[in-house]
């Protein structure tokens, strides 16, 4: 806090030094003279940080996606529905066990079905062991539909994860699952 010389104290966050890159010269050739810059390893970095640049980059890929399912009149996570059922085959999945394989907590899996039911995207048949169950299950249209936006949806996964080597994926799947499990990451 500052005195303003009027008896009004001014709040001021504290300054963070670690926070407020000291810049070193970065030569590009597409520019004349040097640019402040400040690499990632030079400085501290924050654990809010990580977790930003993490949620940042999860939903750049996910517009990336969505720009590709959405002018074939289904949203996202409607895709991944698709995908969930393709993947589980002929004999289907339960509602529960498709809500279990969604990436967000979808609690709405009841309304993306019925959406693409009538869509005819999908359908659902009750058990006949069990009354109580219902089976999921991607239509011919559905798995149509996928097969077409398929490559498109692969293009996009492979050139977010294409900037890295394999070695480099696998030490991000390992730092990624040691995030949702809240456990250390095994080096190995």
């Amino acid at each position: 806090m500052r005195g303003t010389g009027k008896g009004r104290v001014r709040c001021q966050p504290p300054r963070a030094s670690y926070l407020v890159p000291r810049p070193s010269l970065f030569l590009d050739a597409s520019t004349i003279g040097a640019v402040p810059f400040a690499p990632m390893a030079k400085r501290k970095v924050g654990p809010w940080e990580a977790v930003d640049a993490l949620l940042r980059t999860a939903t750049a890929v996910e517009r990336r996606l969505a720009r590709v399912v959405e002018p074939a009149g289904i949203t996202l996570s409607q895709f991944r529905v698709l995908r969930i059922l393709r993947a589980a085959g002929e004999p289907g999945l339960p509602t529960l066990a498709i809500r279990d394989r969604m990436i967000d907590d979808a609690p709405g899996v009841t309304r993306l079905l019925n959406r693409l039911e009538r869509a005819g995207l999908a359908r659902r048949e009750r058990s006949t062991s069990d009354r109580r169950l219902v089976h999921c299950h991607a239509t011919p249209a559905g798995l149509a539909l996928l097969a077409r936006l398929d490559a498109e949806a692969d293009a996009v996964d492979r050139r977010a994860a294409g900037v890295l080597t394999g070695k480099e994926q696998r030490r991000l799947l390992r730092a990624l699952d040691a995030i949702r499990s809240e456990r250390p990451v095994d080096e190995g």
